[in-house]
């Protein structure tokens, strides 16, 4: 995301007024919430925003708490119906942000009738972006998808905590380690793709 000055930033006692709400697809302990939610949420809070994160909630909790923030974050691909729901706030005055850091629009390798699913995840991504105010994604082929159909879109890459991860301090030569997670071992097809060049 671009920089912002200091003159530009918001003073701290308007950003208290600021309330975002994290509407989060997956559970607390998933590593999307780990490694992306969280650390947003903590980093924002420390410029004096508030904030709040629901996870995997009802169409009706969305609505009951959505109307009492001012900014709607929309965590990776939510529901079929984000669209409507993004419509819906933004009639009601709300800004509402779709973030997402994987392609949401493919569906995840081994699912049945993919021939089926693959234009339906495709529709629904296309239309939650054009009903949303602003992007963030998490990687430049994901930028270059949603500029497609959002002229608002932020590059704002997975952020790593250095307190926990950092290079190690060894005087010899050694080989490079490179370290891989996934949610499900599903996906596990996509480092099979790049076995290749990773042996390489």
């Amino acid at each position: 995301m671009r920089k912002v000055s200091r003159e530009q930033a918001m003073n701290p006692d308007e950003a208290k007024r600021v309330c975002l709400l994290f509407v989060e697809a997956s559970f607390p302990e998933s590593l999307n919430v780990i490694h992306r939610c969280i650390p947003v949420a903590r980093e924002l809070e420390r410029y004096g925003f508030q904030c709040k994160v629901i996870y995997r909630p009802d169409i009706a909790t969305i609505l009951r708490t959505g109307v009492k923030h001012r900014v709607i974050i929309f965590r990776r691909y939510v529901y079929p119906w984000s669209f409507l729901l993004s419509i819906l706030f933004r009639l009601l005055g709300k800004l509402v942000v779709l973030d997402i850091d994987d392609s949401v629009f493919v569906p995840t390798p081994g699912i049945r009738a993919r021939w089926l699913y693959a234009p339906i995840f495709w529709v629904l991504t296309i239309l939650t972006i054009l009903s949303s105010s602003a992007i963030i994604v998490g990687s430049h082929f994901l930028k270059e998808f949603a500029s497609r159909y959002n002229r608002r879109v932020f590059l704002m890459p997975t952020p790593v905590d250095t307190s926990l991860f950092y290079p190690r301090k060894s005087p010899e030569k050694t080989e490079p380690i490179l370290g891989w997670f996934a949610a499900t071992d599903s996906h596990f097809e996509f480092l099979k793709q790049i076995k290749d060049s990773l042996i390489r």
